[in-house]
This record gives structure tokens, sequence and C-alpha cells, in this order.
């Protein structure tokens, strides 16, 4: 798969992955029960109009099709390559396996627990770690101002007493006593 994305020389912009076994759409992920994050805006409308359309089953591989699926191409493309529109078709269940009975309905996509691409997930956590870092610094900082200040505070406190006991031990010095 690899050599064949990378040999086509520019990114692709769409993935169909044509399976037969069931009447469905499936989007990321296949190898987790969760909808992928990062996902054209649009996908929802595109996978629930086909579910109308062809009365199948619809959603995130790994949620609606009753398994997890590790190392598919749908999920490669999606997370090293990126591909905005990964997608898997099933075109053909024997006995009408994945089409919806009468009355039920497909889940929308925006219903699914999200998961983030890998990379997505490693992105989001450096501003939640700087932001971390940025306040565990600012503590740090605040701390040792506090430090500082209550020393300071301290000693002209200390300077003053000593300064009062200066002055009163000046002016004990200078009132006679009733003796002399």
């Amino acid at each position: 798969m690899r050599q064949v994305v990378d040999g086509a020389g520019r990114r692709l912009l769409g993935y169909v992955n044509v399976h037969s076994g069931e009447w469905a759409l499936y989007t990321p992920w296949d190898s987790k029960p969760a909808y992928g994050s990062g996902l054209p805006a649009d996908m929802p409308d595109l996978v629930a109009t086909v579910g109308r359309v062809c009365g199948c089953k619809v959603g995130p591989a790994g949620a609606v099709s009753g398994y997890l699926a590790f190392g598919s191409s749908m999920d490669y493309l999606y997370v090293a390559r990126r591909v905005p529109y990964p997608l898997t078709v099933e075109v053909y269940g024997g006995g009408g396996v994945g089409k919806l009975q009468p009355g039920d309905v497909n889940k929308p996509l925006t219903e699914f627990e999200l998961v983030a691409r890998p990379d997505r997930e490693a992105a989001a956590a450096v501003p939640l770690l700087r932001r971390h870092m940025l306040e565990e610094q600012q503590a740090s900082q605040q701390h040792n101002l506090h430090q500082t200040l209550g020393q300071e505070s301290l000693r002209q406190s200390q300077h003053t007493r000593q300064q009062q006991q200066q002055q009163q031990q000046a002016q004990e010095a200078q009132v006679p006593t009733e003796q002399q």
C-alpha cells in the first residue's frame, strides 16, 4: 500500500477500500470502536446520505461492524498518509447482511466517541504540556517571590525593632532618675 500511495507522487484526497461480505460504509477507525477526529466536516453528511441511499450500516468500522481490524489500509492511510476521506465500502452481503431492517436507523457519526489520530494526540498534548510547564514556572516564581518578600519583610521588621530598641535606650539614658 505504501508503495502505491508514495508512487502516486501526490497527496491522496480520498481512498475507497472495497469489500464484500455485507452492506456497509465505514469510516475510521477500523482498530478502535470510535470515530476518528480530524476528518472533513462534511463526512457525517456524506456517510448519512450513502446510508440512506443503500439502506445499509454506516459509521466507524470498529464501532459498527462488531469487530476490530488492526493494520487495515483505511487506518494506515488515515494515520500515516493523512488522507482526508478514507472509506471502506462493503458492496454485497448475502442474505441482506448489513442492510438496515425496517425501522432501524444509523447512529450519526457525531454521536460516536471521538478518538484522535496519534499525530493529533501528540500535537494536542504539546499546548497542554506547555501550559502546565508555564503554570508550574509561574507558581515557582510566585513562591520564590513570596519567600523573598517574606524574608525582606522579616529583615525590615527586625531592623525596625532594633531601631525602636535603640531609640528607647537612648531616651532612657537621657531621662534623669529621681535619685539624681
